[in-house]
């Protein structure tokens, strides 16, 4: 590929959407493939700004249309809406869909992790954040938590414990005894 190590695919303004990105990420490949006499596989990576909440969907998209480097920052962080939360990418590679991206003790410190970078940049972590914020695995009290004690896995896409978070189950005052 005219001598690249790489080819990153980059969403600098955050405006599109996973199925575009395969699509791109499809073509170029054909179009190396095509006229890249011996073809040797070029690497390829991803770049996704957050712009409309489609950072996390367009790397993953990436990821299934061949790229093997995704790009971004520990929470996101980053100008405007910030970019790919490499937070969020390890987690849904690994635990979802198959990628041995960390050790499984590396993984159980993502929760850490996103708290130390929040601490020291001085940006919180939201508590609504997937596998990391503080209410990601919390349930309300009631038959709901009822039913979580008894069986995780109908309320919990994964053990919190794997990226290093924990159950919690809130009781509102209406139902303390």
């Amino acid at each position: 590929c005219a001598g690249a190590d790489w080819v990153v695919f980059c969403d600098t303004n955050g405006g599109s959407l996973p199925h575009e990105i395969k699509a791109i990420i499809n073509k170029t490949i054909i179009f190396l493939v095509r006229n890249t006499k011996p073809y040797d596989k070029v690497p390829c990576g991803i770049y996704a700004h957050n712009d409309c909440g489609l950072a996390l969907a367009n790397s993953l998209a990436a990821v299934e249309a061949g790229v093997s480097m995704v790009m971004g920052s520990i929470n996101g962080i980053g100008k405007r809406c910030g970019s790919a939360d490499l937070i969020q990418v390890i987690a849904n590679l690994q635990l979802k869909m198959g990628f041995q991206v960390l050790p499984i003790q590396n993984t159980m410190k993502l929760t850490n992790v996103a708290n130390s970078i929040s601490t020291f940049t001085t940006i919180p972590t939201h508590s609504l954040r997937p596998f990391v914020g503080d209410h990601a695995f919390t349930h309300k009290g009631g038959i709901h938590t009822n039913a979580e004690l008894s069986n995780p896995e109908c309320h919990e896409h994964i053990d919190p414990q794997i990226v290093g978070n924990c159950r919690k189950c809130w009781i509102p005052k209406r139902y303390a005894v």
